[in-house]
């Protein structure tokens, strides 16, 4: 599903005002101004991309098991 369509998308977007601090979904700050919010919007509208290096690497036993 889009980023434009996710429930996330729209939580953050119904709190952001022009240049506010926004609240992460880790509790983080986030604080942008109106170039910076444009940029973040746009990278949450990007299409998913695989990342068939990344998953292999996350489905290797690791340290912590």
């Amino acid at each position: 599903m889009p980023a434009k369509d996710s429930k996330s998308k729209r939580i953050i977007d119904s709190r952001a005002p022009a240049g506010a601090s926004e609240m992460s979904a880790t509790g983080n700050v986030l604080r942008l101004n109106d170039e910076q919010w444009q940029a973040f919007q746009e990278l949450l509208g990007r299409p998913v991309e695989s990342k068939p290096r990344l998953a292999a690497l996350l489905t290797k036993p690791g340290v912590a098991g």
